[in-house]
């Protein structure tokens, strides 16, 4: 039933108000969940510094206002009567304003000053960043925020004036010196957005015509987004296509550093990883180790047996040192023919010994027949061992240097041998 039958039709100055009330509770939504958020977040971060039977009981009491003061806001935009009761809405919002900002309030004084002084630059930070945040939200109605602002950050300030700390009395100083801009501030926003409301009651032929405009850019945003959805799947195939050049660049690049018969690391690819851990071990200073192997005799071996046999025998071997390495970490690599290489980010020479020594026995465990050696009646390999700690004095071919003297000096012991290179051996660093 219209309004003007009961004689109960807003004038001007109560469309205006009732307005300004709406335009406070619509921006109050976002402001509830963001200082429901802001509550959490505070209390996981003062859990191990603060009472937590408090925090508990003060995150409970905190969210129940908030939940009401939600269901409020849902309430008045399904009210009916809010043209004839916005004053009363006004009230209980002002009501729930006062109990979010003595909430705010309580938790400054419980918990400051903090052990930690971060942690008490951390309250006055929340506490002075949703004071800030308000001023957009409650700055429709300089009731709300004179309310929000005193009860939430008057006991913060108090707290921090009243102790003995030079360093927590500049904090309240601060921050009374922010209160007041805040507050200036608040009320320059308060002026444009009343004379903002008013302005819709002045212009209402200004604002019809605004409304026509609206309409018809629309159906040109509707028509732009048609375009736009065309050229989003346009883009979106683009993409597609990208990612599987993307993939087949990979996949070339990968092939490029993988030896084709044992299917690890050849020769380029070894030289790329020991490049990347050997920066990274001159940036942290930790030890890197090779292993350079070489199967023993193995030229007899593909004479006697024939060079297809031989490779099966190097993807088995390659298998065999994979087996041997950290995921991740460490990496294995065919360095040339026979001959291949371990590389040991972050390892001592001892330890490198022992993984040489290990992939040795494994080799040897593999019973491989060779009938040609003069080692053993199976196949076996050489080892040589070097570590060093990289500097930028020290070149990366120095390792491997070492390493090769090493394996050189490993088959001058009679082969099937782990030699490890030290600082007395001759195959040492330059």
């Amino acid at each position: 039933m219209p309004l003007q039958q009961h004689n109960t039709a807003p004038n001007k100055h109560d469309r205006i108000r009732l307005k300004k009330v709406e335009v406070l509770f619509s921006q109050a939504r976002v402001s509830i969940i963001a200082v429901q958020t802001a509550a959490m977040m505070f209390v996981s971060i003062f859990w191990e510094h603060a009472n937590s039977d408090f925090l508990i009981l003060w995150i409970l009491i905190f969210s129940v206002i908030n939940i009401l003061r939600f269901s409020m806001l849902v309430a008045f935009a399904k009210s009916a009567r809010k043209e004839t009761r916005y004053a009363r809405w006004e009230n209980w919002f002002l009501v729930g304003v006062l109990l979010s900002g003595l909430m705010w309030g309580l938790l400054a004084i419980v918990t400051l000053p903090a052990r930690d002084i971060n942690f008490t630059a951390f309250t006055t930070l929340v506490i002075s960043g949703l004071l800030g945040g308000a001023v957009s939200t409650y700055a429709i109605n300089r009731k709300a925020y004179i309310i929000y602002a005193t009860f939430s950050t008057l006991p913060l300030i108090v707290v921090l004036a009243i102790q003995n700390d030079p360093a927590l009395q500049a904090f309240a100083f601060v921050i009374v010196v922010y209160f007041l801009f805040l507050l200036a501030s608040m009320l320059s926003v308060h002026k444009i957005a009343g004379r903002s409301v008013d302005l819709q009651y002045e212009n209402l032929d200004l604002i019809y015509q605004l409304e026509r405009e609206k309409n018809y850019v629309e159906e040109i945003n509707q028509s732009l987004e048609m375009e736009i959805k065309h050229q989003k799947e346009i883009e979106k195939r683009l993409l597609k296509e990208k990612d599987e050049a993307e993939i087949r660049v990979d996949e070339f690049s990968r092939l490029s550093m993988e030896d084709g018969l044992t299917k690890v690391m050849n020769r380029r690819g070894f030289n790329e990883f020991l490049d990347k851990e050997w920066n990274l071990a001159i940036k942290y200073q930790n030890s890197i180790s090779l292993i350079m192997l070489d199967l023993d005799f193995f030229k007899p071996y593909n004479d006697y047996y024939g060079h297809p046999k031989g490779d099966e025998v190097l993807c088995e071997i390659a298998r065999t040192c994979e087996k041997s390495v950290r995921g991740g970490m460490d990496a294995c690599a065919r360095y040339g023919g026979e001959e291949f290489v371990v590389i040991l980010p972050k390892t001592e020479l001892r330890q490198a010994c022992i993984v040489a020594d290990k992939l040795r026995d494994s080799i040897e465990r593999l019973a491989i027949p060779h009938e040609k050696s003069r080692v053993a009646r199976t196949v076996t390999a050489s080892f040589g061992v070097a570590t060093v700690v990289p500097t930028h004095t020290i070149d990366v071919k120095d390792l491997i240097r070492q390493a090769d003297q090493a394996l050189y000096s490993a088959k001058a012991k009679g082969r099937n041998f782990v030699y490890p290179c030290n600082s007395n051996d001759d195959a040492n660093l330059g």
